[in-house]
């Protein structure tokens, strides 16, 4: 017996409301990852330094086969353990109601920065100069590193150990060059009651600026402490 036109019409529409009902039941894999990568977003912008230049986030995929009951706008996110951006994260999504699921969801985050790099191989206790030095952008994997933007801020220091080519210097790397010299002489500045007087003296120790050293004074034999405070210069501590 072939069905009426209007049974067979209302089947139809029985059938798309089904279909539309049941599609509209699951959260999809598309609304997971919108919902990790504006977490990941957030927690990303919370911490990155003024220094980063630019971010990338990345969410693992996600199985489209996945029947997850449908949560609207009620997703719980939270970044598990102790990890730190940038980097692999996991992040876990859930849902409370009405009915509970949750999933673990992986993301990695990448920020990108201009640091100074070495131009060349340097060697240990080299002194940096402009042509050893430039800028280049890299991938950061490490928020506490204290890289450099600017070549001025190491020009003139010390490098503590070898360096390879193209590699990012940190400030780990670095040391400050000796200003006052062991055995060479020394302008010494004494400060009393408003009163500044000027000697030479003969450093007994070397140091960099602020640092304290022993310097002699030829004519007295006296011996002083004093504060480095420019090329041959120190100022004596009180």
């Amino acid at each position: 017996m072939t069905p009426r036109p209007y049974l067979k019409a209302g089947l139809i529409g029985v059938m798309a409301l089904f279909v539309s009902t049941s599609a509209a039941a699951f959260t999809s894999s598309e609304q997971i990852v919108a919902a990790v990568e504006e977490f990941i977003s957030t927690k990303s912008k919370a911490a990155t330094p003024a220094s980063v230049e630019k971010t990338e986030i990345q969410v693992g995929a996600i199985d489209s086969r996945l029947r997850l009951a449908d949560c609207g706008d009620s997703l719980a996110l939270d970044l598990r353990g102790t990890q730190r951006l940038p980097g692999r994260s996991l992040v876990k999504v859930s849902c409370t109601a009405p009915n509970p699921w949750s999933i673990f969801v992986p993301a990695n985050v990448a920020w990108y920065q201009t640091v100074v790099s070495s131009r060349a191989p340097l060697a240990k206790a080299q002194e940096l100069a402009a042509s050893d030095v430039y800028l280049q952008a890299i991938k950061i994997t490490r928020s506490g590193a204290a890289y450099y933007s600017r070549k001025e801020d190491v020009l003139g220091k010390l490098l503590k150990r070898r360096v390879t080519a193209n590699q990012p210097l940190t400030a780990t790397m670095l040391q400050a060059a000796d200003l006052v010299h062991k055995g060479e002489a020394v302008v010494l500045l004494a400060e009393a009651g408003g009163i500044a007087v000027r000697t030479e003296g003969v450093a007994l120790t070397g140091g960099a600026a602020g640092e304290q050293i022993r310097v002699k004074n030829p004519a007295s034999k006296r011996i002083v402490k004093a504060r480095v405070t420019g090329r041959g210069q120190a100022k004596v501590l009180m």
